[in-house]
């Protein structure tokens, strides 16, 4: 569920102990189990096909992280269609696209939330030669200085089947978070999946199996 308002957000932040922040809670420590395994601090999330619930994830997950005062960086690298300048009220005139096709300090593009310890890389407003540019030198330092001043970074990504960019956002990454959908991701979309992640090399830290009640399946 993808909250409404600003004042879902806030109860979100502010809320212990229910069924909701518990679930995160579970998905959370997860994550935790996984970065340490592995020494990864970059996850891209990732699904088949559009309206899996890539965005409404990575968008929980930065509240609840900063709720135990880490330091996170959600950055989109959905080009087709972004959204977290939408969910968190920010501008989205400079970002991630901006960075790769001309270069400029991260500090300078990133913009805060009223949570304290997370920030947002909006995707940005070029679209050109993104696939050249994920795969430059400048995306591998971008990355870098990214790790250096915050704990953990999720990558929202737009759907694989369409989408060469999120593949090469994914092998970039540390690790990946794979969400499917009950009732939208079917057995072939499995199946292509899976094969996008062999040709990639794509590590995988669990999936998130998308109903109305979460679930964390760990690989």
């Amino acid at each position: 569920m993808l909250f409404k308002t600003r004042k879902d957000m806030q109860i979100f932040y502010t809320a212990a102990g229910t069924k909701l922040d518990q679930e995160y809670g579970r998905i959370k420590a997860n994550i935790i189990f996984g970065a340490k395994k592995r020494n990864a601090q970059i996850f891209s999330v990732l699904s088949q096909n559009r309206q899996e619930g890539k965005s409404t994830l990575i968008s929980y997950l930065g509240i609840a992280f900063s709720k135990e005062e880490k330091r996170v960086l959600l950055i989109d690298g959905n080009f087709e269609n972004p959204k977290l300048h939408k969910i968190f009220g920010i501008e989205n005139d400079q970002g991630f696209s901006n960075l790769l096709a001309d270069g400029g300090g991260l500090q300078e593009t990133v913009l805060k939330t009223e949570f304290p310890g997370l920030s947002i890389l909006p995707a940005g407003t070029i679209s050109k030669q993104l696939e050249t540019s994920i795969q430059s030198s400048s995306m591998d330092v971008l990355l870098q200085s990214a790790k250096r001043k915050y704990d953990f970074i999720f990558i929202d990504t737009g759907a694989l089947q369409s989408m060469i960019t999120s593949k090469l956002l994914a092998a970039k990454s540390d690790s990946s978070i794979i969400v499917v959908r009950r009732m939208r991701t079917n057995s072939h979309d499995l199946q292509e999946l899976k094969t996008s992640l062999e040709s990639y090399d794509i590590h995988v830290t669990g999936a998130l199996f998308n109903t109305k009640k979460l679930a964390w399946l760990k690989r």
